[in-house]
């Protein structure tokens, strides 16, 4: 018996998860509400419950527009649902198409800028290669004429050079002392700003640019890190910026005129300990 109850309460269950009828009953359940609460909590016999039940119902409400606001409520949702993602579709759809776009030129404007890098770099190597080439045919050249000391005065008057030069840097050192407001992390990042030489987005470093910065920084701070190295660089572009070594606008940092000359210097006096 308890089986047969079950059963039969699953199988009503499953007729009120269906679409229409389960439209159907809360359409009739709408329309005869008044006659529905007064048959079951109204403190009235019976019979008088009944009659006023069938006094404010008829066929119309209990049956016709049940029926019909059912059939209607069950076929008409999913239309209804499909209007609905209907006129999603296009805002959705350009939405998408703008992320996707803005993701691509990023894409593009980070690999432009590293082509622009990479060529930079291979025109200053192709620059450094050809003075090296050209000295040495002019050299070979000297040596290939007979019995004349070219070569050899050729290659004195260059260690003359190369000791006057590192004597007047040495002597500019010591009696000018210039960019002395300078510390040495200040003095390292304006150097590889150099070495890059293009534009910098500090919290956005290409691959070759932080390899640049970690080289040269890594000379004087141990074990740089990542978040380290982004600390170290923001708090110098703010001191450089403020007395005039860098400039900046909304993303990127460059080097003034007064960056580049210290840049230049920099590189001056450091040649005598790198040789």
């Amino acid at each position: 018996m308890y089986e047969f109850l079950k059963d039969g309460a699953e199988a009503f269950s499953q007729r009120l998860r269906s679409p229409i009828i389960g439209s159907i009953i809360l359409a009739v359940l709408l329309l005869n509400w008044k006659a529905l609460l007064y048959l079951v909590f109204a403190d009235q016999p019976v019979a008088v419950k009944f009659h006023f039940f069938d006094m404010n119902t008829t066929a119309w409400t209990l049956y016709i527009l049940p029926v019909a606001i059912g059939v209607t409520y069950a076929f008409a949702v999913p239309w209804v649902r499909l209007a609905g993602a209907w006129v999603a579709k296009t805002p959705t759809d350009r939405l998408r198409k703008l992320q996707s776009d803005t993701a691509l030129d990023q894409k593009i404007y980070r690999s432009k800028k590293e082509a622009e890098l990479e060529k930079a770099e291979a025109d200053a190597e192709a620059a450094r290669e050809q003075r090296k080439i050209d000295a040495a045919d002019r050299l070979k050249q000297a040596e290939e004429i007979d019995g004349s000391r070219v070569a050899e005065e050729i290659k004195e008057e260059r260690e003359k050079q190369k000791t006057v030069d590192l004597a007047d840097i040495a002597n500019h050192e010591t009696e000018t002392a210039p960019f002395t407001d300078l510390n040495p992390i200040e003095m390292t990042v304006i150097e590889a700003m150099e070495k890059v030489d293009s534009e910098v987005t500090p919290w956005s470093l290409t691959t070759k640019q932080e390899q640049v910065f970690k080289d040269v920084l890594g000379l004087i701070i141990p074990n740089l890190t990542q978040r380290r190295l982004e600390a170290e660089l923001k708090s110098a572009y703010q001191a450089l910026s403020h007395r005039g070594y860098v400039t900046s606008n909304s993303h990127d940092v460059l080097l003034t005129a007064k960056g580049y000359a210290a840049a230049d210097y920099i590189n001056q006096a450091s040649r005598p300990q790198r040789s």
